[in-house]
This record gives structure tokens, sequence and C-alpha cells, in this order.
């Protein structure tokens, strides 16, 4: 979510792009369908950096058993990319904000986005 909150806040509707093909890479590429060693090189070569990887990673291990140095890689991961996009977007926000809003303001008249 905090990904998803910092590219929209920052990006606006460019960012709710953005998030939408991360969440569309993240289910063929993060390992949820089917394994990844069946899915295709370019999805095999994403794979470790998608945070879907690691949330569902953490789903195996709670409905198969806890395997504890698993589990505590995937929570760290996934605290160490909330505290990355969380900092990144608290420092880059007041940089970004009134370039984003020109380019909202320009996009509107331009009926490009509604």
């Amino acid at each position: 979510m905090m990904i998803v909150y910092v590219l929209a806040s920052l990006f606006g509707n460019v960012g709710k792009g953005l998030a939408i093909i991360i969440l569309v890479l993240s289910i063929s590429g993060g390992g949820g369908n089917y394994p990844i060693q069946v899915s295709g090189k370019f999805f095999q070569m994403i794979n470790p950096f998608l945070p879907f990887t690691h949330a569902v990673n953490l789903l195996r291990e709670s409905a198969g058993g806890i395997y504890w140095p698993t589990a505590t890689n995937a929570i760290w991961i996934m605290i160490g990319l909330f505290i990355v996009f969380g900092i990144v977007g608290t420092a880059v926000y007041p940089f970004i904000e009134s370039k984003m809003k020109k380019l909202q303001e320009y996009s509107h008249e331009s009926h490009i986005f509604h």
C-alpha cells in the first residue's frame, strides 16, 4: 500500500498508472499463480524485486507451517520497502509538488485526463 500511496501522491494519475503496471507484473511475476520456475525468463528476472513475491512467500509460510528464517527474511524485506518508500515519498514530495500541479493543470486543459 505504501508503494501505491507514494506513487499516486507524487505523480497523480501517472503514479496510479505505474501502480497498476506494478500490480499486473506482480500477479504474473510474483509466483502466486504458478511456480516462478515455469514462468518466462522476464518474470524470473523481476521476481525478487516485486513486493508481491515476498507477500506470497509469507502466505505460503503461514499455510504450510512457518520456517522462521524464510518468514523473517520476507518480513524484513516488506518492512524495508515500507520504510524506503515512506522516506522517498516524504523527501521528494516538497520538490515535485509544484511541478506535478502544473502538469495536472495542463493535462486537464488539454482534456487528456478528466
